[in-house]
């Protein structure tokens, strides 16, 4: 029997049962996020490296992709790893759980967090997301 090596779907933004954003294809960039139910939630991100737009998350066809080179999921955070000839991109969708204080995990916060490493010393680099504002109900 064949070992498979893959989710369903990848964990991205997760509040509670009624609002959570996944990725559910191999790369980031492949399909659009999406609710639990199917319904696309977009995100999209790209980096900017000097003066040359990569897309890392979201389809756009339009802009050409920094190629995924890792994913590590674990319980509490998705950590996935961009790399090109010039930059290594970790991005990383975290709940913090500290079972010490009750409400700091009752909060339904994701922190998304980027770390940049340039691989030559005069590298130009920007970072840009950006999410659909579709599915937020505004109340007046």
């Amino acid at each position: 029997m064949a070992l498979i090596n893959r989710v369903a779907s990848v964990p991205l933004i997760l509040s509670d049962p009624y609002f959570s954003i996944w990725s559910p294809a191999d790369h980031l960039y492949d399909i659009d996020t999406q609710s639990w139910t199917g319904k696309e939630i977009p995100i999209r991100g790209y980096i900017t490296v000097d003066q040359q737009v990569f897309r890392f998350m979201g389809k756009d066809e339009k802009i050409p992709t920094i190629e995924q080179t890792n994913l590590d999921i674990s319980p509490t955070r998705t950590t996935y790893q961009f790399e090109n000839d010039l930059v290594t991109l970790e991005l990383t969708f975290a709940v913090n759980l500290d079972l010490s204080n009750l409400v700091k995990i009752s909060e339904p916060i994701t922190m998304i967090q980027t770390k940049i490493i340039k691989k030559i010393r005069r590298v130009l680099f920007r970072l840009i997301g950006s999410l659909a504002m579709k599915f937020v109900k505004i109340h007046r």
